[in-house]
C-alpha cells in the first residue's frame, strides 16, 4: 500500500512595502504577486499560498506624471445617478 501524501503546513511571511519608494502601479503589481504567492516555488493557482502584505508611508506615494491631478476613480451604486467619482488628490487627502 502506497504512503499517504500530507500537505506540507503553508508559510506565510509578512512583508513591508514602501508607498514612498515606488510609484503607485509598480507597488500594486508587486503587493499582487506577494498577496497571491506567485514568488514561491511552490505556487498552485487553486492552493492559497499568499504571504501578507503591510503598505507603509502611504501618504507619500508616487504618482508618475500628471495622474496626481488628471486621476480619477470612480464607483457606481447600481442605481440610476449613483455614479461618484473622486479625484486621487482628495483620496490622498482623506484617507491615504
Amino acid at each position: 500500500m502506497p504512503a499517504k501524501r500530507t500537505a506540507s503546513p503553508i508559510r506565510r511571511i509578512h512583508h513591508q512595502l514602501d508607498a514612498g519608494q515606488l510609484t503607485v502601479g509598480r507597488l500594486a503589481s508587486t503587493a499582487a504577486r506577494l498577496l497571491t504567492g506567485k514568488h514561491k516555488p511552490a505556487y498552485q493557482h487553486h492552493i492559497d499560498h499568499g504571504d501578507f502584505v503591510n503598505v507603509i508611508h502611504a501618504t507619500s506615494a508616487k504618482f508618475s506624471g500628471r495622474k496626481l491631478t488628471q486621476k480619477v476613480y470612480r464607483h457606481m451604486s447600481g442605481y440610476p445617478g449613483g455614479l461618484s467619482q473622486r479625484p486621487v488628490q482628495e483620496l490622498l487627502r482623506r484617507r491615504p
